[in-house]
């Protein structure tokens, strides 16, 4: 999968399930040591598409990284960055946080 080429762009709407999907794949380890859910994981990615600054790393059509970004009245701040498993080791979680610098400056 990671052959492909890496696409970051603003998410959309109907990326709510796959962007959901994703986030429970990166986040699904941490359930037994916690005990609970993570909060990410708790989430309704379509609020959170209308309400904060949400970019998918996609490959082949495939939503692989997600990055959560918002303005509050106390600065910028990275509210989630999650890979999935099958990129872990990539690079992408990188890649995501480069980007996010890029949107701090822009903000």
């Amino acid at each position: 999968m990671t052959a492909e080429p890496l696409s970051l762009r603003r998410a959309v709407p109907a990326d709510a399930p796959a962007i959901a999907a994703l986030v429970d794949a990166a986040y699904r380890h941490y359930v037994d040591r916690i005990g609970m859910l993570p909060g990410p994981m708790t989430l309704d990615y379509a609020e959170v598409i209308r309400d904060a600054d949400v970019i998918v790393a996609d490959r082949a059509g495939t939503i692989v990284g997600v990055l959560v970004l918002r303005t509050t009245d106390e600065g910028f701040l990275i509210d989630n960055v999650a890979v999935h498993p099958s990129q872990w080791g990539t690079g992408l979680g990188r890649a995501l946080l480069r980007r996010a610098e890029v949107e701090a400056r822009r903000a």
